[in-house]
């Protein structure tokens, strides 16, 4: 999940809130404000952004900024004509909210291509390859691309099992002979899975 949306979930106070939101609306400009220079526009004491933080799972204020100046970056870069969560308007006809879907498809595309690492890349593809049983642990959002997936190496004579329920015992007996995909969306669905795997 993007700190972005983290940040927009029902997990802070009013004061807390008041700066999340101050922080959504100076975006790239609090890049050489101090903590005390935001918490006096924001009415608040400066451990405030320490305590917001905390709850984001960072140790400390300048590990936020660091990452929330990132994330705003590479959203300018990637997303800027499109919301990814409301591509469309109900006021949109139907040809817009085709185009934007299909713009936003595209956008996805080249921004995961961009995101590509050679190396880790074919090192996946070698996994897969050598693997004599592929196993996919997922939840039910993401089942479609499973069977899609499992469909389509299937076609090319690799076993693959999608590992929707008891997942911790499908993780244990499994041996070096397996691969393992976790496929989730925020990553804390596969959190005590990841370990067991390990």
């Amino acid at each position: 999940m993007l700190l972005t949306e983290k940040m927009k979930q029902d997990v802070f106070s009013k004061s807390e809130r008041a700066v999340v939101e101050y922080l959504f609306i100076e975006r790239e400009h609090i890049q050489d404000k101090t903590m005390k220079q935001i918490a006096a526009a924001t009415y608040t004491h400066p451990s405030m952004l320490s305590r917001i933080a905390h709850k984001l799972d960072y140790p400390g204020w300048v590990e936020l900024k660091d990452a929330f100046l990132a994330e705003i970056e590479y959203l300018n870069r990637h997303f800027s004509d499109i919301d990814a969560n409301y591509p469309f308007t109900a006021g949109d006809n139907l040809m817009a909210v085709a185009n934007k879907v299909a713009a936003l498809k595209q956008m996805t595309i080249e921004d995961t291509l961009s995101l590509l690492d050679h190396e880790a890349y074919e090192r996946a593809v070698t996994m897969l390859s050598e693997a004599k049983h592929i196993k996919i642990f997922s939840v039910i959002h993401n089942l479609l691309l499973c069977h899609d997936f499992k469909s389509k190496m299937n076609r090319i004579g690799k076993q693959v099992s999608l590992c929707e329920f008891d997942a911790e015992f499908e993780a244990a007996n499994s041996d070096e002979t397996t691969c393992a995909l976790l496929i989730s969306y925020t990553g804390r669905a596969i959190t005590r899975l990841d370990s067991s795997l390990i």
